[in-house]
Protein backbone atom coordinates (compact mmCIF):
# COMPACT_ATOMS: atom_id res chain seq x y z
CA UNK A 1 0.00 0.00 0.00
CA UNK A 2 0.58 3.36 -0.23
CA UNK A 3 2.60 5.10 2.13
CA UNK A 4 0.95 8.15 3.52
CA UNK A 5 3.95 9.66 5.22
CA UNK A 6 5.94 10.23 1.65
CA UNK A 7 5.87 13.22 -0.79
CA UNK A 8 2.70 13.29 -3.13
CA UNK A 9 4.87 12.68 -6.45
CA UNK A 10 6.87 9.78 -4.41
CA UNK A 11 3.11 8.26 -3.37
CA UNK A 12 1.69 8.76 -6.81
CA UNK A 13 4.60 7.01 -8.37
CA UNK A 14 4.06 4.36 -5.85
CA UNK A 15 0.49 3.78 -6.39
CA UNK A 16 1.08 3.56 -9.99
CA UNK A 17 3.98 0.93 -9.66
CA UNK A 18 0.78 -1.09 -7.36
CA UNK A 19 -1.68 -0.42 -9.85
CA UNK A 20 0.49 -1.79 -12.79
CA UNK A 21 1.51 -4.67 -11.03
CA UNK A 22 -1.92 -5.83 -10.17
CA UNK A 23 -3.35 -5.51 -13.28
CA UNK A 24 -0.78 -7.46 -14.94
CA UNK A 25 -1.66 -10.19 -12.12
CA UNK A 26 -5.35 -9.78 -13.20
CA UNK A 27 -4.33 -10.63 -16.85
CA UNK A 28 -1.47 -13.37 -16.08
CA UNK A 29 -2.91 -17.03 -16.66
CA UNK A 30 -2.31 -17.99 -13.75
CA UNK A 31 -4.70 -15.96 -12.00
CA UNK A 32 -7.24 -16.95 -14.80
CA UNK A 33 -6.55 -20.65 -13.79
CA UNK A 34 -7.06 -19.47 -9.77
CA UNK A 35 -10.38 -18.11 -10.66
CA UNK A 36 -11.75 -21.04 -12.72
CA UNK A 37 -10.37 -23.24 -9.54
CA UNK A 38 -11.97 -21.17 -7.08
CA UNK A 39 -15.49 -21.07 -9.37
CA UNK A 40 -15.34 -24.35 -9.79
CA UNK A 41 -15.33 -24.93 -5.96
CA UNK A 42 -17.92 -22.31 -5.67
CA UNK A 43 -20.05 -24.38 -8.47
CA UNK A 44 -19.28 -27.67 -6.10
CA UNK A 45 -20.76 -26.56 -2.93
CA UNK A 46 -23.75 -25.07 -5.09
CA UNK A 47 -24.70 -28.87 -6.59
CA UNK A 48 -24.14 -30.42 -2.74
CA UNK A 49 -25.81 -27.52 -0.89
CA UNK A 50 -27.55 -25.50 -2.93
CA UNK A 51 -31.76 -26.68 -2.78
CA UNK A 52 -31.79 -30.00 -0.40
CA UNK A 53 -33.52 -29.34 2.64
CA UNK A 54 -31.82 -30.21 5.64
CA UNK A 55 -32.75 -33.46 7.67
CA UNK A 56 -30.64 -32.81 10.55
CA UNK A 57 -28.85 -30.50 12.66
CA UNK A 58 -25.44 -31.84 11.62
CA UNK A 59 -26.59 -31.20 8.22
CA UNK A 60 -27.59 -27.72 8.97
CA UNK A 61 -24.22 -27.19 10.32
CA UNK A 62 -22.84 -28.65 7.49
CA UNK A 63 -24.59 -26.47 5.16
CA UNK A 64 -23.91 -22.94 6.75
CA UNK A 65 -19.95 -24.12 7.11
CA UNK A 66 -20.25 -24.48 3.41
CA UNK A 67 -22.09 -21.37 2.90
CA UNK A 68 -19.23 -19.79 4.67
CA UNK A 69 -16.68 -21.38 2.74
CA UNK A 70 -18.60 -20.30 -0.72
CA UNK A 71 -18.99 -16.33 0.40
CA UNK A 72 -14.86 -16.88 0.99
CA UNK A 73 -14.13 -18.25 -2.31
CA UNK A 74 -16.68 -15.46 -3.65
CA UNK A 75 -14.38 -12.72 -1.84
CA UNK A 76 -11.14 -14.12 -3.10
CA UNK A 77 -12.17 -13.39 -6.60
CA UNK A 78 -13.25 -10.28 -5.64
CA UNK A 79 -10.13 -8.98 -3.89
CA UNK A 80 -7.89 -8.42 -7.25
CA UNK A 81 -10.91 -6.55 -9.13
CA UNK A 82 -11.59 -4.51 -5.92
CA UNK A 83 -8.14 -3.18 -5.60
CA UNK A 84 -7.49 -2.46 -9.34
CA UNK A 85 -10.56 0.03 -9.04
CA UNK A 86 -9.08 1.84 -5.47
CA UNK A 87 -5.82 1.74 -6.77
CA UNK A 88 -7.17 3.50 -9.98
CA UNK A 89 -8.66 6.30 -8.13
CA UNK A 90 -6.41 6.55 -5.68
CA UNK A 91 -3.61 7.37 -8.60
CA UNK A 92 -6.49 9.57 -9.96
CA UNK A 93 -6.77 11.53 -6.80
CA UNK A 94 -3.01 11.90 -6.51
CA UNK A 95 -2.03 12.59 -9.66
CA UNK A 96 -4.34 16.04 -8.78
CA UNK A 97 -2.98 16.52 -5.71
CA UNK A 98 0.55 17.01 -7.73
CA UNK A 99 -0.99 19.07 -10.21
CA UNK A 100 -2.03 21.40 -7.43
CA UNK A 101 1.00 21.10 -5.42
CA UNK A 102 2.89 21.84 -8.27
CA UNK A 103 0.35 24.83 -9.66
CA UNK A 104 0.99 26.28 -5.74
CA UNK A 105 4.63 26.52 -6.28
CA UNK A 106 4.36 27.91 -9.77
CA UNK A 107 2.24 31.03 -8.00
CA UNK A 108 5.02 31.54 -5.44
Amino acid sequence: MVDQEQPLAGRLREAQESLSRLKSLDGHLGWKHIKGVLQQQIDNRLINYGMKAATSVEKVLEEQFAKGETAGLELAKLILPHQIIHLETEVENLKRLVLDEQGDRDES
